[in-house]
């Protein structure tokens, strides 16, 4: 599968966890504002800083991810999730909005995004 197909499917199953997590299924303090684009929008910024930052961070982590066996993952998605919150509030683009209210919100959401991209993986490679 090339680059461009990949990447596709990837933010479209990151839009689509977001979209399972913000309807309150699982977590009912996570919630989107803004209709179908700002689950895209946000998908692609949380994949772009996943693509980009986490493997600087995983780099940076690999001593303690060798000691807690992976489980830093969950730590630096949570990370990534609370950067890319403060990134969406902050530049408050026409009602696009990412709302988790606590941490263990970000602990929860982060551990169900980790493990569904993890399963992803294993379809796409």
């Amino acid at each position: 599968m090339n680059f461009l197909k990949k990447l596709i499917l990837y933010w479209t199953a990151i839009a689509g966890i977001f979209w399972i997590l913000s309807n309150k299924i699982f977590i009912t303090e996570f919630n989107i504002i803004g209709g179908y684009f700002a689950y895209i929008f946000i998908a692609m910024l949380f994949g772009l800083s996943n693509s980009i930052i986490k493997p600087i961070l995983n780099i940076l982590t690999l001593p303690i991810k060798f000691l807690t066996l992976g489980f830093s993952s969950i730590a630096i998605n949570t990370l990534l999730l609370w950067g890319v919150t403060k990134i969406i509030n902050f530049l408050a683009i026409s009602d696009i909005a990412l709302n988790i209210t606590d941490i263990t919100t970000y602990v929860l959401s982060s551990l169900i995004i980790t493990l569904s991209l993890i399963i992803l993986g294993w379809f796409l490679d």
